[in-house]
C-alpha cells in the first residue's frame, strides 16, 4: 500500500487514465473523478456547482470519511442561504 500526492485537474486526470486499465479495486471510482474533472468548468455556476457535488457525493461511496460534511446537501443549503437560487436542478 503506498500513497501518492497528485496537485491539478489536469495532472490527477493523466495520471488515472494512465492507471486505469491496471486497477482492480477502484476503477469505478477512478472513472468518476475523471467525469468530474472533464466536467469542471472555467465559470462555476451555483447549478454546476450543484451538480458536481452531487457526482462527488457518488464517488463517497468508494472511501471510508465518515466526517464528511461537504455533501451536495451542504452544497444546496448553503446556496439557498447566500440567495444564489434559482438554482435549477436535474431531479
Amino acid at each position: 500500500m503506498t500513497e501518492y500526492t497528485i496537485v491539478g485537474f489536469k495532472e490527477v486526470a493523466l495520471i488515472l487514465r494512465t492507471i486505469l486499465p491496471y486497477l482492480r479495486l477502484k476503477k469505478d471510482l477512478a472513472r468518476g473523478v475523471i467525469r468530474i474533472i472533464e466536467l469542471y468548468p472555467k465559470n462555476m455556476t451555483p447549478k454546476r456547482l450543484l451538480y458536481l457535488s452531487k457526482l462527488a457525493d457518488n464517488t463517497a461511496k468508494f472511501n471510508y470519511s465518515k466526517k464528511r460534511t461537504n455533501t451536495s446537501k451542504a452544497v444546496r443549503l448553503y446556496l439557498e442561504n447566500a440567495n444564489f437560487f434559482p438554482v435549477e436542478t436535474q431531479g
